[in-house]
């Protein structure tokens, strides 16, 4: 019996290793239309390409927008992490934080961030925000096991826990870029997302179940090495 199980865990470790990309939908140069991303707006804001970042600029008329859309899968299974990380830099943002992101999960639940040039705010979570420095590049990350809590990092650093909201928007989806009336100027220099798995809890029942029951043996098992 104990063999079987072993068996099933060794397909399922196979499975989710050929699966398992860190990353599987990026964004990092050039056109993001032109990569299999959706492009949308109400008024189109201003686009170009320089140094290999997108800058989006929305302050030539209020109202203006400009995003992009990526539809896709986004519940993550057992032992299993949603990622969303991007990296941008906000130049100016008034009224409000303007430029951001907003994930949309397989049953509808969201949860959006907006940026100025200090500050992340959580659309959904009113008074929620948290600071970085003005005046340069930083590295955001969203990470979530349920689609229900999530965790937001600035620079590798915790900064904010939150809930998802429960939206009347069909998902699933991710989308970026300019997403509010406000007017800004932002440099977007990455994007990525994807479902991570943890080849470690795998590794340690594997394990346990190798070694149960079996005192004399040295059982080794090498899954998902990285």
């Amino acid at each position: 019996m104990k063999r079987r199980v072993v068996g099933i865990l060794l397909l399922l470790a196979g499975t989710i290793a050929a699966r398992a990309s860190p990353f599987w939908v990026t964004w990092e140069e050039g056109w993001p239309d032109q990569q299999g991303w959706i492009e949308g707006w109400s008024i189109p804001a201003q686009k170009w390409l320089e140094d290999g970042l997108l800058f989006i600029d929305s302050r030539a008329q209020g109202g203006a927008d400009g995003y992009y859309q990526s539809p896709a899968s986004l519940m993550p299974g057992f032992q299993e992490t949603f990622t969303l990380q991007w990296r941008i830099r906000v130049y100016e943002s008034t009224p409000t934080s303007d430029p951001g992101v907003i994930v949309r999960a397989d049953d509808h639940y969201s949860v959006a961030f907006t940026l100025d040039t200090h500050s992340v705010h959580s659309n959904y979570e009113p008074g929620k925000w948290a600071s970085f420095a003005p005046d340069e590049f930083h590295d955001f990350a969203v990470q979530s096991t349920d689609m229900r809590v999530y965790d937001l990092y600035i620079d590798g650093a915790l900064a904010m826990q939150g809930t998802f909201f429960e939206s009347l928007f069909p998902g699933p989806s991710v989308a970026w870029g300019d997403l509010s009336s406000g007017m800004s100027l932002a440099a977007w220099d990455s994007l990525q997302y994807g479902i991570i798995p943890a080849p470690s809890a795998l590794f340690c029942l594997l394990f346990a179940l190798c070694s149960a029951g079996s005192p004399k043996r040295s059982v080794t098992a090498r899954l998902l090495h990285s």
